[in-house]
């Protein structure tokens, strides 16, 4: 299939799953520049400013070609291989950064505890712990996650018996059961029927091999979307000023407000304040970070997802790939000149 084509063939499948209509003039438009068809309600891409984003075909991975590269593959396949399974991330990584510990692994149905032989109950770990999370060890974007809490026993916020719990555990498989992180207060304060999660991005530098962060945002969550704080499925995100790690206004993905953005400097389920909100212990989030990629630096392109403590932070995960939606919906990433310098040097742009 040529390029075009298999452009348009893409541009298709994204129409498809996005239930924004957008006018034939806007699709065309969005398929001709390589984004989504959604772009033209989440980007100002007015003459003026078009030039500072990158376009959403630059993330796919059948977007490499003799003359331009996909973002997927500027980590190489070892990077990759860490980013994308759990386990391995956090054997690599857990000397360095604070990351939650896996408490048991669920194979084919049954669960189990290293170094306790047979098949264990999840139910137990539950009452040890007060509650875990049950997620795939090579899963993203929130999918497949569930809470399981102790008191008053509750799956992902509703109220389950044992025997429901042991029905879905018995499903799954190639699963990590993991403690949960007891969030900050103002996380838990603004949302707190969801893990609230700094996504934040770091590059290495060309020919310095000194990382540095390009952008960060803080999503938080809705009763809508619990126990996770995914943006595209009805969370809100808020830029994060690099600076003094403090919030701006949150804002719902364009699909899930009728194709306008509205910007929102209170959680709409809380009402609690999320503009002028700043994140505890900043400073040294962006220095573990910064240090951990100069000791593993293959990493070269990750998106960080952090929760914050009340004591410091906690890593979930790192993303080799990271969607930049969440990310341009507040500005284009290319306007920063080390950031597309870097792009342009992978071939990206």
């Amino acid at each position: 299939m040529t390029r075009p084509l298999w452009l348009l063939k893409k541009h298709l499948e994204w129409q498809r799953e996005t239930p924004l209509s957008t006018p034939l003039k806007k699709r065309v438009e969005m398929w001709r520049a390589g984004y989504s068809p959604e772009a033209y309600a989440l980007y100002d891409l007015s003459p003026a400013h078009a030039a500072e984003y990158l376009p959403d075909k630059a993330r796919l991975k059948s977007f490499s070609s003799d003359t331009a590269t996909s973002t997927f593959f500027i980590n190489g396949p070892f990077a990759r291989n860490v980013l994308d399974d759990k386990l391995l991330f956090t054997e690599l990584l857990a000397s360095t950064l604070s990351i939650p510990r896996i408490l048991a692994f669920i194979e084919r149905g049954s669960l189990f505890v290293p170094g306790q032989g047979g098949p264990q109950d999840v139910l137990g770990l539950a009452e040890a712990f007060g509650s875990v999370i049950l997620k795939p060890s090579d899963g993203s974007r929130g999918r497949g996650i569930y809470r399981l809490d102790r008191e008053p026993p509750t799956l992902n916020g509703r109220a389950v018996t044992p025997d429901e719990v042991l029905s879905l555990t018995g499903k799954l498989d190639n699963y990590l059961v993991t403690e949960t992180v007891r969030q900050a207060a103002y996380a838990k304060t603004i949302c707190p029927v969801t893990t609230n999660t700094v996504r934040v991005i770091t590059f290495m530098e060309p020919g310095t091999s000194e990382p540095f962060i390009a952008r960060a945002v803080h999503r938080f969550g809705t009763f809508e979307t619990q126990p996770t704080d995914n943006w595209s499925r009805g969370g809100l995100c808020a830029a994060v000023d690099l600076r003094t790690g403090a919030l701006g206004p949150g804002v719902k993905h364009a699909k899930r407000t009728q194709g306008k953005l509205e910007w929102q400097g209170h959680h709409p389920d809380t009402g609690e304040a999320i503009e002028g909100v700043r994140i505890p212990h900043w400073r040294d989030i962006c220095d573990a970070l910064l240090e951990t990629v100069r000791k593993v630096p293959f990493l070269t392109y990750v998106g960080w997802d952090v929760a914050v403590t009340d004591d410091g932070f906690f890593v979930i995960e790192g993303n080799k790939n990271t969607d930049v939606d969440l990310l341009q919906v507040h500005g284009g990433l290319l306007k920063d000149p080390k950031v597309r310098g870097f792009y342009e040097h992978h071939g990206v742009i």
